[in-house]
């Protein structure tokens, strides 16, 4: 079974979804807040924002009690399940985000998020390609990733635990890689911030980037 398999059968599994909100709250994961908090001066009441790997809703919830309509996608039925029964969103797609195209229209949304997703994927340059063609010009795109120093592997190796029930392998990514990334993908790097959070069952660095598309 290879790591994305693994990895989705693990986000797909009812106790995965019906506890994660739980288990998120319990391990101080605070991405979703401080996200919102570094989006905040790009966001308007009435803009519909894209929630890439919306899961369960943790990060989007908070743009829509801002007054902006939420859009999701996610690879995990279970999760949108969950997600469904807050009824806070316009729309939830179940759609694979490692596969092109989304089923969303050109120009058809004003902002994208990607919260807690990076880290899941071994290039995430479809991902943000797909971002490109779906907001509309000068679109904020959000996200976190798990960050890589200069001395860390960009993989990091996760057992079975209370949280991770089966052994999955997750993507680091340095700072220069993103700016990289970001540049060939037609956005604009706005500000990144590091922050730690609980992950996983252990502590790890993050960074938050926001950027907007040219």
């Amino acid at each position: 079974m290879d790591n994305r398999i693994r990895v989705q059968a693990t986000f797909n599994s009812n106790d995965h979804a019906e506890n994660y909100d739980r288990k998120a709250r319990d391990s101080r994961w605070y991405a979703p807040e401080v996200a919102f908090g570094m989006a905040y001066k790009y966001i308007s009441p009435g803009q519909s924002i894209l929630d890439i790997g919306i899961g369960t809703g943790l990060s989007s919830i908070l743009f829509a009690q801002a007054g902006l309509h939420v859009h999701g996608i996610d690879f995990s039925e279970k999760m949108l399940d969950v997600c469904r029964g807050k009824n806070f969103a316009g729309s939830l797609t179940f759609h694979d985000i490692l596969s092109a195209p989304y089923p969303f229209e050109d120009n058809s949304r004003d902002h994208a998020i990607s919260i807690g997703v990076f880290h899941l994927l071994d290039n995430p340059g479809l991902l943000l390609s797909e971002v490109q063609r779906i907001i509309r010009s000068d679109g904020m795109c959000l996200f976190t990733v798990l960050h890589c120093g200069e001395q860390d592997s960009e993989t990091e190796e996760i057992p079975p635990n209370e949280i991770i029930r089966k052994r999955i392998v997750l993507s680091r990514h340095r700072y220069s890689h993103i700016v990289d990334l970001l540049e060939s993908c037609g956005f604009e790097l706005l500000d990144n911030l590091k922050f730690f959070g609980t992950h996983a069952g252990r502590e790890s660095e993050f960074m938050l980037y926001s950027s907007r598309k040219r």
